[in-house]
């Protein structure tokens, strides 16, 4: 391990996170988003001023992040918005660089910048959604951990599990590979993860009083009916969302990668195969929920820093697949490979097979969010989304 301190990481060393910036900002400006769920934020902050009253955007409750916007919605409306996610994403950018460099990870930048690239990273560093900024707090709070300052770490930890609820999976298994790799102590842990679940706790509290303290309503999800959720389909959109969150010539470098992985029987340090099992628990943890609620990619975002920090133990002396891998996550903003295509967009109970070229994520994403870039209110979206 690296001992790497804030005083060690030059300021030009960083200056290749501008790159995402000049990425990101031009998407800024074209209002809140193209999800439903980011109004729902707003008519959250709408009726508190309205009626005094909370109610929350969406089960489980999202409270540190629908706190966060109203706040920047109220200063400067959705460039504000925008701005602060845009921001937390820096937050999560830098801390995943931090804990590459301190981990020894070879190549750290470029598998920032893969991270950075995703279409589904861009998209979601680029509007007002939640998952950047859980991922933003739970990085902050890795960073404090490694500066061995684990009850702000605690904090940091609790308002990413504030943001999103699932982030908590993601505190314990951070938890447990920094103290088995001796980073951090048993009183470290313990303070940090205390902090985490008293502040969590808290931020948990406007939700459940919303739900009449019936805990078991909060994680009761809105999926639909029955008929889009019989195995087949639950099972076929697990596939394809997973798929589309890397992209069809992504999977297909993975799978050589493995091919190759197999072939020339490479050794990897003791360490880094603690690395790699902890990475594989995450990323096996959060494939379990997700199969619960295959709804949108994006619920996987916070598996990628963990996947591509894998990746890059592996691949540690093949700058070239790295930089392959940069490029078609890049490409996949603009074009991808379809394999299937939905009877009914968000409500498909059957589905087209063959081979297309269709616009990426990012492409896609960005036409609605021109389409209704004069909403600040659901009322406005969905009629927008109709005509």
């Amino acid at each position: 391990m690296k001992d790497i301190s804030a005083n060690r990481i030059l300021q030009k060393d960083n200056l290749f996170l501008l790159i995402p910036v000049f990425l990101y900002l031009p998407f800024i400006v074209l209002g809140y988003g193209p999800d439903s769920d980011t109004y729902e934020v707003l008519r959250t902050g709408n009726t508190f001023i309205r009626n005094f009253d909370y109610i929350p955007s969406r089960s489980p409750g999202y409270f540190v992040f629908e706190v966060f916007t109203f706040f920047a919605n109220r200063i400067g409306g959705s460039i504000a918005t925008n701005l602060a996610v845009l921001f937390m994403s820096l937050v999560s950018l830098y801390g995943f660089y931090y804990l590459c460099r301190t981990l020894a990870i070879p190549n750290p930048k470029y598998l920032v910048l893969i991270v950075a690239l995703n279409p589904y990273y861009w998209v979601a560093s680029t509007t007002t959604m939640d998952y950047i900024f859980a991922l933003g707090f739970f990085f902050m709070g890795v960073m404090l951990l490694l500066k061995k300052k684990a009850p702000y770490a605690g904090i940091a930890f609790s308002l990413a599990v504030g943001c999103r609820l699932t982030t908590i999976v993601l505190v314990v298994f951070i938890l447990a590979l920094l103290f088995i790799l001796r980073l951090i102590t048993v009183q470290e842990v313990v303070t940090s993860f205390s902090l985490t679940a008293v502040f969590a706790s808290i931020f948990y509290i406007p939700p459940l009083d919303f739900a009449k303290y019936r805990w078991w309503n909060i994680f009761r999800l809105d999926m639909g009916g029955t008929q889009y959720w019989s195995l087949y389909l639950r099972v076929g959109r697990f596939i394809y969302k997973n798929i589309s969150l890397f992209s069809v010539p992504v999977w297909l470098l993975f799978a050589g990668m493995g091919i190759y992985l197999l072939k020339s029987r490479a050794r990897v340090e003791n360490t880094f195969i603690k690395i790699i099992l902890l990475s594989l628990l995450i990323f096996l943890a959060y494939e379990v929920l997700f199969f619960y609620a295959p709804l949108e990619p994006s619920y996987l975002l916070v598996i990628l820093p963990f996947v591509f920090i894998t990746v890059g133990i592996l691949m540690a002396g093949h700058r070239r697949v790295l930089m392959a891998l940069l490029a078609l996550m890049f490409i996949s903003n603009f074009v991808v490979i379809s394999f299937a295509r939905p009877n009914l967009t968000n409500h498909a109970t059957n589905a087209q097979y063959g081979l297309w070229l269709d616009p990426g994520y990012l492409v896609s994403e960005t036409l609605i969010r021109i389409r209704v870039i004069d909403c600040a209110d659901l009322n406005c979206y969905r009629n927008k989304m109709l005509n």
